[in-house]
Parts: C-alpha cells; sequence; structure tokens
C-alpha cells in the first residue's frame, strides 16, 4: 500500500538543510495522495533529545501530573533500547465527556489496533504523539524507515513511504530569512 508524508513545518527542514540544530522533532501527515489533501494520520514524532528536553525543563507531562511517573519509565525503556517507540497521547476529533479532553494517555493497544481505541463517542483516533529510542536519527530517509516500522506496529500494514513536497536548498534559505 502507498502513502505520502506531507511535513507539515519548515522548522524541520531549516534542521535538515543545516540553518538551525538538526531536527529533534517533526510533525506530519500521511496522507493517500501526493496532494496531502486525503490525510490518513497525523503524527508528532520526537525522538529521545527531544523526550531528555521535556523531562529537563517540566514540559509536555509536568511532573504534578500523575502520568509523570510512567513517563519517566517510558524514557528509560526507551533509553535501554527495550522498546523501539512509545505511544504517549492518541486525539479524538471531539472530547471525551466527562474528562473533557480529547486525547488518552499511554494507550494500551494490540499489534496492529490502535485505530480499534475509541473514544466514548465510538470515534478512532487521528493524532498520535511518538517518541523513538534515537538521537538525531529524523532525517527524511531515516523517516521513513522509521515510519515503516511504527506503521506496522499501530495499523498492522506494510506502507510504502514517500515524502512529498521537499523544498530544494534554495527554497528553504530563502523561507528561512524570511
Amino acid at each position: 500500500m502507498k502513502r505520502y508524508i506531507s511535513i507539515r513545518h519548515w522548522d524541520y527542514w531549516f534542521g535538515i538543510y543545516g540553518f538551525c540544530e538538526f531536527p529533534s522533532e517533526v510533525e506530519f501527515d500521511i496522507t493517500t495522495d501526493l496532494e496531502g489533501e486525503d490525510i490518513v494520520f497525523h503524527f508528532d514524532l520526537m525522538d529521545l533529545d527531544c523526550m531528555e528536553y521535556f523531562i529537563g525543563n517540566n514540559l509536555y507531562i509536568e511532573k504534578e501530573d500523575k502520568e509523570y511517573n510512567k513517563f519517566l519509565e517510558a524514557h528509560e525503556k526507551l533509553l535501554n533500547g527495550l522498546e523501539f517507540h512509545l505511544v504517549t497521547i492518541i486525539r479524538y476529533p471531539t472530547k471525551i465527556s466527562g474528562d473533557n479532553v480529547s486525547y488518552k494517555m499511554f494507550p494500551k493497544y494490540k499489534r496492529g489496533c490502535l485505530l480499534d481505541i475509541k473514544n466514548n463517542k465510538g470515534e478512532s483516533s487521528y493524532y498520535a504523539d511518538i517518541f523513538i529510542n534515537k538521537r538525531n536519527d529524523l532525517a527524511p530517509w531515516k523517516l521513513i524507515y522509521h515510519m515503516k516500522k511504527i506503521m506496522l506496529d499501530l495499523f498492522g500494514r506494510e506502507v510504502d513511504l514517500e515524502i512529498t513536497d521537499i523544498p530544494s536548498y534554495e527554497e528553504t534559505l530563502n523561507s528561512f530569512f524570511e
């Protein structure tokens, strides 16, 4: 099955082309079309450096949060290579009544069945935050490699991926100075 990766922010390309630090996070859509209009799922993929920045600066999950220790345990598993990736949050189109939030933290899912986790309105998630156990490893060809593994785990399908709309060095440079 063919799918496309559509990167959402110029910051990623600024880091890839060396205008700023190499990216430790990339936000993108998986689509069925080259134009990026038929979105299948949205991801925010982050590496260990990003996770450690969040931990060190009390961001993402604050120390007072009931899920904070679980986040630290997950970091240890990633750091020690016990897990390749960790899904920390899945988001839904509408808020889950009673909780007044539109996400679930640390969802438990069977391999290939992430979309089976419904909210109380019967909706499947459309967005996931994922951390991987790598550092400085989000170059375009590595992003494809990582996402093939992750998509097999989350959705149970092998997928042929291609990044769309890769800007040239010149386009990126011009955008950087705008």
